[in-house]
Parts: structure tokens; sequence; C-alpha cells
């Protein structure tokens, strides 16, 4: 048997064990149950472990390159986004705004018509009197009285 792999985050052993498992080799975890020796030896020897069988080394080590160095599969991350409700910028990735939470990402022209709202730009104002317009509920000026 032979190392391949080491790692502190069980979910890392996890996934590449899992990774060499559906690969169809035969895998083994050592130490995993060794954090609490963790300064009576050095750290690296209580490290969890994947070992697996010596005639799969090569290829389980290559698996584990591919892991660690491709991006993920799956859609590109969406643009970035306006919540309607509080008017903060929410990064693509973002289904829910984190700052309301109950809002969900609307349709694409629905995005567009939010970025086009003043009331949903931080820095918009009045272009009559200057207040600032940032969430408002309606689309007129509580200051001047003028719509927008």
């Amino acid at each position: 048997m032979k190392r391949v792999y080491q790692s502190a985050d069980p979910a890392r052993i996890a996934l590449v064990r899992a990774l060499l498992d559906e690969a169809g080799m035969t895998t083994a975890l050592l130490n995993t149950g060794m954090g609490g020796i963790v300064g009576e030896m050095p750290a690296t020897l209580a490290l969890p472990e994947v070992w697996v069988a010596d005639e799969h080394e090569a290829a389980a080590l290559r698996l584990i390159e591919q892991f660690e160095n491709e991006p993920p599969e799956g859609e590109p991350i969406a643009d970035p986004w306006v919540c309607p409700t509080c008017g903060e910028q929410q990064d693509g990735q973002f289904t829910r705004c984190w700052k309301c939470g109950p809002f969900e990402v609307p349709p694409d022209e629905e995005v567009l018509r939010m970025e086009l709202d003043p009331r949903h730009d931080p820095q918009a104002c009045c272009d009559n009197c200057g207040y600032h317009l940032w969430g408002l509920t309606e689309r007129r000026c509580p200051e001047c009285g003028e719509d927008f």
C-alpha cells in the first residue's frame, strides 16, 4: 500500500477517497482519529491519510492532481445583481439577498430594470434638489415631490 493523500481537512479526505473508490481503486484511511495526539507528536504524523494498492499509485496521484488543479465543472457564475428590497449589490453566485434574505434573483429583464432604477443605486440623487434616492419605496422624491 502507498500513501497518496494527506490533509487536515476531513471533507477533502472524504472527497479524495470517494474519487478513488469511484475509479475502482481500493482505498484505506489511516490516522482518522489521531487529532488528539497532536502536540505529543508532530502534526504531520497525525493527519488523516488515503492509501491505495501499490499498482494504483500512479493513477491515483494523477486523479488527485486533476481534482486539486481543475476548476469545478458546471454553469458559470451569474452576473452580479441588485436586491430590489434593500438595494444591496449581490455577487452572482448568490440567489438570495445576503442582507435582507427573502428576495430571490429575478429574471434577467427584471435585473436590468432594477439596475436602471435610481432607488437601487446608493449614489443616485434627485436631479431637481439633490436628495438621495437610494432605498425609497416610491418613484417620487420626498424632498421636492418630483417623479423620477
